[in-house]
């Protein structure tokens, strides 16, 4: 394959384009090499490819690759005249996902159901050691604080600590329809207010995806990690925040959902208002929280349970604390080794020792072991910086 050949394409080529296809559907160590350094060396077809892939992926249960008649079906005025008129990211999504119900193998695929979930197939590198804000055409800017705050303004400008950032590749009359993707590695956090005024504290180990402009009929972000979302009300545009396993939908409330990849649950704890929680299951029945419920779906049986909980256990890294009540110690380890950015082994079995307590995340790690092993009748040591042993 030769660069040269990709260099012209649209949106449409690419869709349609069998290697391309490929790269999507079935990847190997040749296509994912060929692909990122096509990326890399042509910044400026980043926005075709994010929208070609979005096609695609709308096809990803009914085959392998779509036919020109499919495609012309999705937006026969945009998509064929994408060079010049290139369509939204979320129209592009919803005709897509149109075509699959009223298609009769999209709604065969749709009445039987998905049973997998969204996949946020962005990459990204928890244990890097800085944060990023990626703009959609590729512009980057790193963050070594361990708080930043984000803005986005009504025009879609975004504000990093009150310095605004600027697409470097941007195109004279282009809509910009674009995402901005948040990286939160761990040891870190972020603040971020949206255009329509809601708040999100984004936790360590964390990556949001938003709209660059928050002017849709609906508003639609999605999360891998942990965040605490204060939505602004607006009863004519629900908000939204998909995980890889759940979709949570609400008009104005205050809510927190943590969905880690290497978790076995993803979890919603509602603080005020109301919220509906489904599967990513197609026909999935949505499910009402009152505030202080908890929702959790575990990701071995696939199945939700819902609970009475005290709010504070879930939501106080907000505030820079972490409450525990008979919290299962491995499990705080987790916690903190994302929270610290660090390593935490054990030398014997702990699985049977809890914590109840209250720790202050303004403390250092040591300080936080320290008042852990005092009270669930551990010992540690700091084998190297950044790694602790606990016998």
């Amino acid at each position: 394959m030769d660069f040269k050949h990709y260099i012209d394409f649209t949106t449409e080529d690419f869709a349609l384009d069998p290697s391309f296809s490929r790269w999507i559907f079935h990847p190997d160590d040749e296509l994912e090499r060929f692909w990122k350094e096509f990326m890399d060396s042509h910044p400026e077809k980043g926005d075709q490819i994010m929208e070609a892939k979005t096609i695609l992926k709308c096809f990803t249960p009914l085959e392998p690759s779509i036919t020109r008649e499919q495609l012309d079906r999705m937006s026969p005025d945009k998509i064929r005249q994408s060079a010049k008129r290139r369509a939204m990211f979320g129209f592009i999504k919803a005709a897509a996902v149109l075509l699959l119900v009223i298609s009769l193998g999209g709604l065969a695929y749709y009445f039987m159901g998905m049973d997998q979930g969204v996949d946020l197939e962005i990459p990204y590198d928890a244990t890097e050691e800085v944060g990023k804000v990626i703009l959609s055409d590729g512009t980057v800017k790193m963050l070594d604080q361990e708080e930043a705050t984000i803005k986005q303004t009504p025009t879609g400008e975004t504000l990093v600590n009150d310095e605004a950032i600027t697409l470097e590749n941007k195109k004279a009359g282009r809509k910009n329809q674009g995402v901005t993707q948040v990286i939160v590695p761990y040891g870190k956090r972020m603040q971020i207010e949206l255009a329509d005024g809601t708040r999100i504290w984004l936790n360590s180990g964390s990556m949001l995806l938003y709209p660059e402009k928050m002017d849709g009929h609906t508003r639609e972000v999605q999360l891998t990690g942990e965040a605490f979302f204060d939505v602004k009300t607006d009863p004519q545009r629900p908000f939204n925040v998909i995980t890889t396993d759940m979709r949570v939908k609400v008009f104005g409330t205050r809510f927190n959902v943590k969905s880690y990849k290497d978790d076995q649950q993803t979890q919603t704890v509602l603080v005020a208002g109301s919220v509906s929680v489904q599967s990513n299951a197609r026909f999935s029945k949505g499910i009402e929280l009152l505030p202080g419920e908890r929702i959790v779906f575990d990701r071995t049986n696939e199945r939700f349970t819902k609970e009475r909980v005290d709010i504070n256990l879930y939501t106080s890294w907000v505030e820079g604390y972490l409450i525990f009540d008979q919290k299962p110690i491995l499990e705080i380890f987790r916690q903190l080794e994302r929270y610290y950015d660090v390593k935490i082994v054990t030398e014997r079995e702990l699985k049977q020792i809890t914590f109840s307590g209250k720790l202050d995340l303004a403390e250092n790690i040591n300080e936080v072991l320290e008042r852990i092993s005092f009270s669930a009748s551990i010992k540690y040591d700091q084998i190297e910086n950044g790694l602790y042993n606990i016998k």
